[in-house]
């Protein structure tokens, strides 16, 4: 058996302050992706512009592979052989992939509460089990 489930999340605005200040290094960021006349074709304004724009609202897009899951039911003929009624082997992962487009600011995962991208990532497990019966 196999399942599969996918999460995401479209259209959702939030605020990223990590990549828009002084602080936190990102002033290498500024000088290399803000507006200067050299590079009037970015979507980011000059450095000192404040933080009260839209500019600081980036889009929260992604998808996550939520859970995934792989299974086999051994064949009851093999199963009594042994004393028991059933068994099932499995392998399963849980938040395995999320693709989004904030990695830049440093967020590292979409859903995260804090704006400064200072909270830590979701984890992710994978598991090999066995269920058996008697």
């Amino acid at each position: 058996d196999f399942k599969m489930d996918w999460q995401g999340a479209l259209d959702g605005r939030r605020k990223i302050g990590n990549g828009f200040g002084l602080n936190y290094n990102s002033s290498s960021y500024w000088f290399k992706h803000g507006w200067n006349p050299d590079n009037v074709d970015t979507k980011y304004s000059t450095i000192g512009t404040g933080g009260n724009t839209d500019m600081y609202y980036m889009k929260t897009n992604y998808v996550r592979l939520k859970n995934i899951e792989l299974g086999y039911n051994v064949s009851k003929k093999y199963c009594s052989k042994i004393g028991l009624s059933n068994a099932r082997l499995y392998i399963s992962g849980y938040n395995l992939l999320t693709f989004h487009n904030l990695e830049e600011f440093g967020v590292t995962d979409p859903e995260q509460r804090n704006g400064n991208g200072w909270d830590y990532p979701n984890l992710k497990s994978i598991t090999v089990g066995v269920n058996v019966g008697l």
